[in-house]
């Protein structure tokens, strides 16, 4: 018997050994079925401003959020996860630099390559041939690039743009503008024609570069319209880039994928992760109920009740009424038709989810982590 309970303890220890217990922050489940992608640009020791972090801050910051449970994808399993809707791992992060510049080679990669954690820069291909200037912000090369892509699978260079990262003198983006031409305003097709252009430039030249498809854009500054984003869809790009702070969802529009900065030197790994807390997403039913004064309040609006029985939603410029019993929502000389009439129960008004949307004319999400109902800018995929 005392031989047999001898054996018991030490194949129990040798569990322990083997297999360590999984720490609660590791465990824990924070969003599901989403990707927080963060952006970066430049890292340097010396340099300070509000889009430069030390080589430190960001080691520091991946570290942080390894050890509270998050889990780096890379570029391939995100286009799987929007296009084909496969599961990705929770509480997923995307890693991605803007602008192309060299400290991401002197610093970001040998940190990402000793953590083994994926990231995507999108270049500027302009900048690839020339020649570095004393004193001058430098710039990846192409062979840069090729060093790290084929060093790594970890690392994808995409575009950024050839030519469009600069703004016309009135402070519009090259990429929304139309340039004077000689004496004349360019036209509508000479505007197409360049962007088409200037887009397919950054992809050849990073095809002969780094030998992987090349779908993948983000806006210079991060602006664009439905114009801009068709004419590079056009010209062959499947998935591009805002700096919209907000969580991209498996039903998100391709070519508008938000981002969320953690490139100032401002965000600590403890505040970076607080940050990422407040934006999970989950998506409602539509016939979902819906406590309307505690939703409406956290979106930044008000419930007022009126006397007959009348509630009224402010929200923005708009003042819905909506009396008891009715399905009848008036705004003005507008009036919408609800689903159900506002259900109540005791002192609270509940109302359905779709009706919410119709009446805010946005897109109502919930956060579980904050008990917190807000509206999700990224639009749906058409």
């Amino acid at each position: 018997m005392k031989v047999a309970v001898r054996i018991l303890f030490a194949a129990l220890a040798l569990a322990v050994f083997v297999f360590p217990r999984m720490s609660s922050s590791q465990s824990e489940i924070y969003y599901e079925n989403q990707v927080a992608i963060l952006n970066y640009h430049h890292i340097d020791e010396q340099v300070t401003g509000n889009i430069t972090i030390t080589p430190q801050l960001f080691r520091d910051q991946l570290v942080y959020l390894q050890k509270k449970g998050y889990r780096f994808i890379t570029l391939s399993q995100f286009h799987h996860f929007l296009k084909k809707g496969e599961r990705l791992p929770p509480n997923a992060l995307l890693v991605t630099f803007d602008d192309g510049y060299r400290s991401f080679y002197q610093y970001a990669f040998p940190i990402l390559n000793e953590l083994k954690i994926p990231a995507v820069n999108f270049v500027m291909t302009k900048e690839l041939t020339k020649e570095r200037e004393s004193g001058k912000l430098a710039f990846l090369n192409a062979g840069e690039i090729a060093e790290m892509t084929g060093k790594s699978d970890l690392i994808e260079v995409q575009c950024h743009s050839d030519r469009l990262h600069e703004k016309d003198p009135s402070g519009t983006p090259l990429l929304l503008s139309r340039q004077p031409q000689a004496d004349k305003q360019e036209s509508e097709q000479e505007y197409e024609s360049r962007i088409v252009r200037d887009t397919r430039s950054c992809v050849s030249q990073l095809d002969a570069i780094q030998k992987r498809p090349h779908y993948d854009y983000a806006y210079p500054f991060g602006m664009y319209d439905a114009v801009a984003a068709g004419l590079i869809r056009q010209a062959g790009i499947e998935y591009a880039y805002t700096t919209s702070s907000e969580m991209t969802l498996q039903d998100t529009d391709p070519m508008n994928i938000p981002r969320i900065n953690a490139g100032a030197p401002t965000v600590t790994p403890e505040s970076l992760h607080q940050l990422l807390l407040n934006k999970p997403a989950r998506i409602l039913p539509a016939d979902e109920l819906i406590p309307l004064g505690k939703a409406i309040n956290q979106m930044g609006g008000n419930l007022v009740r009126e006397p007959g029985g009348i509630l009224v939603i402010e929200f923005g410029t708009d003042r819905w009424s909506i009396e008891r019993g009715s399905k009848t929502a008036r705004n003005g000389d507008r009036t919408v038709e609800l689903n159900e009439p506002l259900r109540f129960e005791g002192k609270k008004n509940y109302i359905r989810h779709d009706d919410l949307e119709t009446l805010l004319k946005g897109r109502v999400v919930y956060n579980p982590i904050r008990d917190l109902y807000y509206i999700h800018n990224a639009p749906r995929r058409r």
